[in-house]
């Protein structure tokens, strides 16, 4: 990983910085919340919440760019699915159909991303099925939080749920 990263958890009542340059972690910060910034799992204000990270940084030392955000689990739906081998191109499609019990709104409001964790081989070595970590997040949840962060400074490229912030 070429560059900085500014990975963000903000939880209910502290939020952490950790500066990454090169893979490797060079800052980490835990500031606590103002009272009432964040409610279960939602913050109440995004401009009041992309100043205090502003004004985190700043005093920290950590600089403005890219950002990273862990999600919190209210916003987004994550589920380990088993499907028959397929390209790229096919799970783009069908992966929608894996959240289609859990979604509370139309599929084309929802981002929705994978991670291969296994593929399952027959007997002659032929992929069989694969294993997949799944998730879906809606589009306004992504845009909002993308925005906050262009109010303070950063750029967020990209939001994971809390099972793949490691």
């Amino acid at each position: 990983m070429a560059g900085n990263l500014i990975a963000f958890d903000i939880g209910e009542s502290q939020v952490k910085l950790v500066q990454l340059s090169g893979g490797t972690v060079k800052n980490a910060v835990a500031a606590e919340l103002p009272d009432q910034m964040v409610s279960g799992g939602e913050i109440l204000s995004m401009d009041a919440m992309a100043d205090f990270l502003r004004d985190t940084a700043r005093k920290n030392g950590i600089p403005l760019g890219a950002a990273a955000l862990v999600l919190p689990a209210n916003q987004v739906f994550t589920r380990r699915v088993e499907t028959p081998p397929m390209t790229e191109g096919q799970l783009s499609y069908n992966l929608p159909f894996e959240f289609k019990d859990y979604l509370t709104q139309e599929k084309s409001r929802y981002y929705f991303d994978y991670s291969v964790q296994r593929i399952r081989q027959d007997a002659s070595g032929a992929p069989e099925s694969m294993e997949l970590f799944a998730c879906a997040a809606l589009k306004s949840t992504i845009e909002s939080y993308r925005s906050m962060f262009h109010r303070a400074g950063f750029r967020l490229k990209t939001a994971m749920p809390e099972e793949a912030a490691y």
